[in-house]
């Protein structure tokens, strides 16, 4: 396995209310990408809905104040576009969204999170998790968000998480009217992770949660070489060695000319050809053949 990876990020400072709140995805979304959106609103009294397609994660309203916290993931298809509009009460409001390479399907394993810790403090800190599976490669996400007109982010970041985001409401009007939200993360593997508590600069009703995002289970490519050696003239075909993520374990095993399911070469823009195996099932290197029309 590989940990999964954060390809971009985006912020959405909802600083006007709205019952049907605009928040920004990140860029350069790709079919497959795991998509992970923080949100909360000032008012949380209807809940939170969420776009077709959309799967809500954690939805609360736990803390003293009357906003609401939700947190929800959708594996792209390469059609979302660049904004999500959710439906909730007329409030401010502050989201951060998330887009991650080499996670788990969520058909196969969605992402997982701690109850929601909450209190009336300068210190949130979220509940420790314990993700189905044991230790794995996993990317954690340290995932708050509080009332308020505190600094955003959040100065420093929880202790061995990097890459601090926050977005906010701003400060026009009533303090309770304003709201923020922070995230960090971390990868580590690990059966069990407590993230530390992140200090914000006034004390306010907060609620947290730690999210853990699975690696992906699906070997991927690392390289594919044709060498001159591997060329058979009298078949005519060539050999390909291709070096995957993690061993590669078909079972049954395939025998030698068996066409390998999914596998194909596109060579100068042509079309799409067949492999066929050759050796290294079980291991991360490979070698698979391409039937090759040899012109004189």
């Amino acid at each position: 396995m590989a940990f999964p990876i954060v390809e971009t990020t985006n912020t959405t400072d909802g600083t006007g209310a709205s019952a049907s709140p605009v928040v920004n995805l990140p860029t350069g979304i790709a079919s497959g990408d795991l998509l992970v959106v923080l949100f909360r609103t000032a008012i949380g009294t209807l809940g939170v809905g969420w776009p077709t397609g959309w799967t809500e994660l954690v939805e609360s309203t736990a803390d003293a104040s009357d906003d609401a916290i939700a947190i929800g993931y959708r594996l792209a298809d390469g059609t979302e576009g660049a904004t999500i509009t959710l439906t909730t009460s007329s409030a401010k409001f502050a989201a951060i969204s998330y887009r991650i390479s080499g996670a788990e399907d969520p058909a196969t394993q969605a992402p997982q999170n701690s109850a929601v810790a909450f209190a009336a403090s300068a210190s949130p800190d979220p509940a420790s998790l314990s993700p189905t599976g044991g230790a794995k490669d996993y990317l954690w996400l340290w995932m708050g968000g509080w009332e308020g007109e505190q600094t955003s982010p959040p100065a420093g970041n929880p202790t061995n998480y990097t890459n601090p985001l926050g977005a906010s409401s701003g400060t026009a009007g009533v303090v309770a009217t304003n709201c923020r939200v922070a995230s960090a993360r971390r990868t580590l593997n690990i059966a069990t992770e407590d993230p530390p508590l992140w200090t914000i600069s006034a004390s306010d009703d907060w609620m947290a949660s730690t999210v853990a995002i699975h690696p992906s289970t699906v070997p991927t490519i690392s390289t594919a070489t044709m060498a001159d050696a591997d060329r058979n003239w009298d078949t005519p075909s060539q050999d390909i060695e291709i070096t995957f993520s993690e061993a590669m374990d078909i079972t049954p095993a395939p025998a030698v000319g068996n066409t390998i399911a999914g596998l194909t070469v596109n060579v100068n823009g042509g079309a799409d050809a067949a492999l066929t195996y050759v050796s290294g099932n079980a291991t991360a290197i490979w070698k698979a053949r391409r039937a090759e029309l040899i012109q004189q």
